[in-house]
């Protein structure tokens, strides 16, 4: 009763204008509806008897001493501890990080079970750890956590909500390098959080000045690398990475959209030759689609603010390249003549961009979602499924396995109590197979003979020189074929080895 009082008393002084509160202070709509999340079915798996008897703070040092002793874990028992990795707190949280290092690098990181990733997302996006996650989701080679379609989607929606648009672009351009964003939904969120990273650019950031004392700093390392930048992997974050991921998620589809998003792409990507060659395309085409006005000016701007190389200056090799002079100037006047021709024949469209990503992805991204979440459903299922086949046959496995050394142990005690009882019966026997066995050590004094030999020494004395003769290693080497060690006995007797 207090709280609706409360409420209804700030409607009434909003509804008369009494006071003003700023819109950030209200919750932030997201595209994808709570039920997106699927949280029944996630918070199911934590029903599991496995799961509820588990105790996440004894499996991780379990885990590091298996590593330590085997160098590798079971893919089980990795997506054991994905799944309570959010119960972790503190240095026992460093040490489950510090295991999903350690598995990337051993045997079995290439039985990783599909819902392992997924599970490792959504146990930090629990935790509220957004920034380690990007850590971990950069480091691919180390760590080996991918996103799937329904992870991003949830990471893009996240982003979307607090409005950083700069990290949104990251999840975005995480499906353009591995080159797999076709899913409707994930395709939908990824062209809206560009479409928005490029409606509100982050301002420019100077780079601090370091002061230097005039002295050289060596540092050691490794090895040296050749510098090399293979235009994918290597793009630096920001508007090249923002232009790469335009162009590759409008390369297929033919209107409005994504022809004009391909245009500014290439621009903001500095590949003007494919931007001139898309409008090319769209002037000889009789039935193009429309191109966007905004996205021609776009381009046009990318163009001519584009740095160029200096006179003299010479193209890094590990570095984005860089235009001539002369270069930017021959695409300058190309697109004279072809923004003539796009006017000429009736191709711009004066439509606002903003206007048409926000309706086409409101109007899709509903019929989609329905989809999505009986998707994520039955694979919640199929994973809690899958993961209860495998515990019990790990768990039959390790029956068998602690039969097995049983059954040995006890063979082996019976086959001692079946000599002691049966010895006087076969002495005969057991003295015959032993005269059987080759002698692999004997006696030195026997076997090695002292011999002394005179030797001149440099002033031409006589030198007397004791060594050790091995008189016995012919016949032996021929008898047991083993090399006898060299240099004086330790002990006088040895025992002979039956």
């Amino acid at each position: 009763l207090e709280l609706n009082t409360k409420m209804a008393f700030w409607k009434s002084l909003l509804n008369r204008r009494l006071c003003h509160i700023p819109g950030h202070y209200f919750s932030k709509r997201s595209l994808l509806s709570e039920a997106y999340l699927c949280n029944d079915a996630w918070l199911a798996r934590l029903k599991s008897p496995a799961l509820q008897k588990l105790d996440p703070n004894e499996l991780v040092p379990k885990l590091h001493e298996k590593l330590d002793k085997e160098a590798q874990i079971c893919p089980l028992d990795f997506d054991l501890l994905a799944n309570r990795l959010h119960e972790l707190e503190g240095t026992m949280l460093q040490y489950g990080e510090s295991i999903i290092t350690r598995y990337r690098k051993c045997y079995q990181a290439r039985n990783v079970r599909p819902s392992t990733s997924h599970t490792i997302i959504r146990a930090y996006m629990e935790m509220q750890n957004i920034e380690k996650l990007l850590e971990i989701l950069k480091d691919k080679i180390n760590n080996g956590v991918f996103c799937d379609n329904y992870s991003g989607n949830m990471l893009m929606d996240h982003f979307i909500k607090q409005e950083n648009w700069d990290d949104g672009l990251k999840i975005a351009a995480e499906f353009m390098l591995q080159e797999d964003i076709d899913h409707p939904s994930t395709w939908l969120l990824a062209l809206y959080t560009c479409h928005m990273r490029r409606k509100f650019p982050l301002p420019p950031q100077e780079d601090a000045a370091v002061e230097s004392d005039g002295e050289e700093v060596w540092v050691k390392v490794r090895y040296l690398t050749n510098p090399y930048y293979d235009d994918h992997f290597d793009i630096p974050h920001g508007d090249l990475l923002l232009g790469k991921t335009l162009a590759y998620l409008c390369r297929k589809s033919d209107d409005v959209i994504t022809r004009s998003y391909q245009l500014i792409g290439w621009g903001l990507y500095e590949k003007f030759d494919k931007g001139l060659a898309l409008l090319e395309k769209i002037i000889n085409e009789e039935n193009s689609s429309l191109l966007a006005r905004e996205a021609l000016d776009t381009f046009k701007a990318s163009l001519e603010g584009v740095d160029v190389l200096k006179d003299g200056e010479e193209r890094a090799k590990d570095l984005p390249p860089k235009p001539s002079e002369q270069e930017k100037q021959e695409f300058m006047e190309r697109f004279q003549v072809l923004e003539t021709k796009l006017q000429s024949s009736n191709k711009l469209t004066d439509d606002n961009l903003d206007n048409l990503v926000q309706n086409l992805v409101k109007t899709q991204l509903s019929e989609v979602e329905s989809k999505d979440i009986d998707a994520i459903t039955a694979m919640y299922k199929s994973w809690n499924h899958q993961r209860e086949e495998l515990l019990d046959r790990e768990l039959t496995i390790l029956k068998i396995k602690s039969t097995h050394l049983s059954i040995q142990k006890k063979v082996k005690e019976l086959q001692e109590r079946e000599e002691l009882v049966t010895y006087f019966d076969r002495e005969f026997e057991i003295l015959m197979a032993r005269g059987k066995v080759p002698i692999k050590q004997r006696i030195w004094e026997t076997k090695y003979r002292k011999e002394e030999e005179e030797d001149d020494d440099t002033a031409g004395q006589k030198k007397k020189k004791t060594k050790w003769v091995d008189w016995w290693a012919n016949y032996e080497a021929q008898q047991a074929k083993i090399v006898t060690p060299t240099g004086p006995p330790t002990t006088v007797f040895q025992d002979v080895q039956s």
